[in-house]
């Protein structure tokens, strides 16, 4: 699974989702990827959204050097 391609992708798609669903939908896209064979800590490796990170951290099981990472 490319990682980067899909968080393109959501890079591009969030901006037509309401900005009070965004956390929900980021959540949901980020649970779809891990169901689909994406590793949680690649993710967190490419991830430069912020409501991506966000998702990431409430998902659990990240390395600890990501879960330092200041994401906000």
């Amino acid at each position: 699974m490319d990682i980067e391609v899909n968080l393109l992708v959501w890079n591009e798609i969030k901006e037509h989702i309401l900005s009070s669903d965004r956390t929900e939908a980021s959540e949901d896209f980020v649970r779809v990827l891990v169901e689909h064979g994406a590793d949680i800590n690649d993710i967190a490796e490419y991830a430069i959204d912020s409501d991506i990170k966000k998702a990431l951290l409430e998902y659990g099981d990240l390395e600890e050097h990501h879960q330092e990472e200041e994401y906000y």
